[in-house]
């Protein structure tokens, strides 16, 4: 039967009935924004997030110094959230959960593992909903802020973890 509705284009089938499961919005939302000092750390990074914030980590995003820099020059909205903190790798970790005093405490036992561990050399927990807006703008406007700075070719790259170390070379 699933055959003859493929073969069909979607043109022999009518649909009689729709079931969607959305998930509820999070109650807790934290963000933290994180400089690494290379991108071996930034992948020890996320595997101590996947360890520590497992059911909670919602996003694990990564922007490079260079990136950060012309953006910050060519959209004046856009503020570096560690003006004072320069390396490599800068990452922006987001967490998404009903309890917002645990998944505070379990983002800030591991950002502390994760300093202490020297794996992460700064950070910041944005403490409100402005914060959080602001570093998500951030990372979001990266390919703006290139475009006003450079002619460049942007691509999506998700190499399989036992080759993610070579994707800098290769890049």
């Amino acid at each position: 039967m699933k055959q003859l509705f493929i073969g069909g284009e979607g043109t022999l089938g009518i649909i009689t009935k729709v079931a969607m499961l959305c998930p509820v919005k999070p109650s807790s939302v934290q963000v933290a924004y994180l400089a690494v000092p290379s991108f071996q750390h930034a992948q020890q990074v996320f595997k101590k997030a996947k360890q520590h914030l497992g059911e909670i980590l919602s996003a694990f995003e990564f922007l490079d110094h260079h990136s950060l820099i012309i953006t910050v020059k060519n959209l004046p909205n856009i503020k570096n959230p560690l003006p004072d903190t320069q390396t490599p790798i800068y990452l922006v970790v987001e967490t998404s959960g009903s309890n917002p005093e645990h998944d505070y405490a379990k983002l800030e036992k591991f950002l502390e593992e994760a300093y202490n561990d020297e794996i992460i050399a700064d950070g910041v927990i944005a403490q409100d909903s402005g914060q959080q807006a602001s570093i998500w703008n951030l990372r979001e406007s990266i390919s703006e802020g290139l475009r006003h700075a450079v002619t460049c070719a942007q691509q999506s790259v998700s190499p399989r973890q036992q080759q993610a170390n070579k994707a800098p070379a290769i890049l």
